[in-house]
Parts: structure tokens; sequence; C-alpha cells
């Protein structure tokens, strides 16, 4: 994610959330907000068999 977004933006949004969706064998990682602060996170999709990336965005 840091390569996508920058390390610093990242940092920002630690820790980071992991889910495996077992119906498409995909990972999504996403980053999280501390309290009270409003914004958006970054997000990617993330394929099983060969951890291609997929998908990459970020919330406003």
């Amino acid at each position: 994610m840091n390569q996508i977004f920058g390390a610093d933006q990242i940092a920002e949004e630690k820790p980071l959330i992991v889910q495996f969706d077992s119906d498409y064998k995909v990972w999504l990682v996403q980053g999280t907000l501390p309290d009270g602060m409003v914004g958006g996170v970054g997000h990617v999709l993330i394929q099983q068999k060969d951890g291609k990336i997929l998908s990459a965005w970020h919330d406003k």
C-alpha cells in the first residue's frame, strides 16, 4: 500500500484491516481512521492465487 498511496498516508491509516473473501478468493486490505477523524481510507484488492493487485482506491 505504501507504493500506491505513500508511506506517510498509510502510516496515518494504521492499523490496517485484512479480510478474505472465500467466494471470490481475494484479500481486501484497508486502512482505518482514528476515532473522531473524518475522511476516507485506502483499499487494495489482492488476488489470492498470485498476489496480483486487482484494484486500489481511496475514499474521500
